[in-house]
């Protein structure tokens, strides 16, 4: 059955507004990790950190996570085809990557179980994924029903780092890679760099029958207004089978460079995007968290919070509040980084389940690691302090698609929204509304024509509930009577003493 929802911080679906503001919902955050890195089990390819670039998914009754682990020391046992992609002029005695697996019942306590699927330091039982290649990072995952081979029912994007001769620029900065997996752990990996350019994705989905995946890009390899470098920002590419992949990008959510051209750039101080977008798929828009990067020259001293943003084309994003963080990094804050800022990190970790939107992310920090960092030298690194490098899991949660809520202004005791125009089937038999609200008594729903004109019998549905997440509108003339119309709904508020309404998400059912 055919599905839409509009959300209240959808401005293009509910376009029209009266009276009403926006209100961001705060969201619960757990203190305590969902997963932390192992720091006694040097053996283990997550000693250091586990890193939330990385996928959620829910499937029959079960968690399954995959996530990037760094620990310290080069693994040695590397084949030479391997070693040879490692980076020549490193100083830090670390190994970045593979992907690691892990599974729970309840989200919130995982197991890490031995896989025996890849050589780690000269073993096999341990959690991580085998894709053939020295260095990774990520693991934005899907699983795709829709495509009939189910060789590919799982499909990853990646970064991949390559030193070897012949290697690209690109490879050397991070380049994407793509794999495909019948089951989600083994995995076949595909060919190098399909986009052929540096690019940090953190963010991957199929919407609009496009497989979408939104990164990182930063200068030189994209420049900014009059050919001047960029900081950080977030760009999409997109394929239509996973196989071929449009090398030209789309702007998908830029935050605004500095006026001086000489003011831009990636070791610039000014607010950034971090590692692109992770997002929800909804039947008919997405939903996504970025990292809002606060770029200082000094990188143990930068700080990322989490943004909240929104599209219709899967896309191109906005935000519904802008400037205002949905997850600050003081609200979910590592305990431990030397005074140090928390970095957030989002990927494919946003999922609803039951009565809840399930918000995975990460808290990372370099600790004293990091230093000062210039265009002319790059970044600083102080190797012996390897061991303040760390990140771990985290897991926020809200009401099930209560990103934010329409309300009354204070001052105000009625007032309304107005929908974009929506077109009903011929055989409207299971078409209803339904309202994911609070206060519902202080709602009703009229229909109206493209026009805004009011339909007779079709004004001041109701439905009954003081907080209901569906809440469905009954009105007093059949829906067989406007077949095949267009319309728009007009939800009306009303505060009384007892009532003061507030509007989460309007969903459509049947059309």
């Amino acid at each position: 059955m055919n599905r839409r929802i509009f959300l209240a911080i959808d401005d293009l679906s509910l376009p029209l507004r009266r009276s009403l503001c926006l209100h961001l919902t705060r969201p619960n955050i757990r203190t305590e990790p969902v997963l932390s890195p192992r720091r006694n089990n040097p053996a283990s390819p997550d000693q250091l950190a586990a890193l939330f670039y990385g996928t959620v998914l829910h499937e029959g009754g079960k968690y399954r996570m995959w996530y990037h682990a760094v620990a310290k020391g080069i693994d040695t046992t590397l084949p030479p085809k391997l070693k040879i992609q490692l980076n020549p002029k490193s100083t830090l005695d670390m190994s970045t990557g593979p992907i690691c697996y892990a599974q729970s019942d309840d989200g919130i306590h995982w197991e890490r179980p031995e896989l025996g699927l890849c050589h780690y330091k000269g073993k096999t039982n341990t959690n991580a994924l085998s894709l053939d290649l020295a260095t990774t990072i990520g693991a934005a995952i899907l699983r795709d029903d829709l495509d009939p081979d189910h060789l590919r029912r799982y499909k990853a994007v990646f970064n991949y780092y390559d030193y070897q001769p012949g290697s690209t620029p690109a490879e050397q900065w991070g380049a994407m890679r793509t794999a495909t997996s019948p089951d989600g752990l083994n995995w076949t990996t595909g060919g190098r760099d399909p986009i052929g350019t540096f690019f940090e994705a953190n963010g991957f989905y199929r919407f609009n029958n496009q497989y979408i995946v939104i990164g990182q890009k930063t200068s030189p390899f994209t420049l900014s207004e009059g050919a001047h470098p960029s900081g950080r920002q977030a760009y999409a590419h997109l394929s239509t089978d996973f196989n071929h992949w449009e090398a030209a990008q789309a702007d998908a959510f830029l935050l605004p460079e500095p006026l001086n051209p000489e003011d831009r750039g990636i070791f610039k101080p000014y607010d950034q995007v971090h590692v692109g977008i992770g997002a929800a798929v909804y039947d008919n828009v997405t939903v996504g968290l970025y990292g809002l990067w606060h770029n200082l020259p000094d990188f143990g001293q930068i700080g990322c919070d989490l943004g909240l943003v929104i599209s219709n084309d899967g896309i191109h994003y906005r935000e519904p509040a802008k400037g205002i963080p949905f997850i600050r990094q003081e609200d979910s804050p590592l305990i431990t980084t030397h005074g140090l800022p928390t970095k957030l990190t989002q990927g494919n970790g946003i999922l609803n389940v039951g009565d809840q939107t399930l918000i995975y992310h990460g808290r990372w920090t370099e600790g004293r690691m990091a230093d000062k960092c210039s265009e002319s030298t790059g970044w600083g690194f102080h190797p012996e302090f390897l061991d303040d490098y760390f990140s771990e899991i985290a897991l926020a949660s809200i009401d099930r698609d209560r990103w934010g809520a329409m309300a009354l202004y204070p001052d105000q005791s009625e007032g309304y929204v107005w929908s974009m125009p929506i077109r009903l089937p011929d055989n409207p038999r299971d078409f209803k509304v339904t309202l994911n609200a609070t206060g519902v008594a202080g709602l009703s729903v009229d229909l109206a024509g493209e026009d805004f004109q009011p339909i007779a019998q079709f004004q001041g549905g109701r439905c009954s509930g003081g907080d209901s997440l569906d809440a469905e509108v009954r009105w007093d003339g059949p829906i067989s009577m406007i077949a095949g119309h267009t319309i728009r709904l007009r939800i009306r508020f009303s505060r009384t003493n007892s009532t003061d309404p507030r509007l989460y998400a309007i969903n459509l059912i049947g059309v």
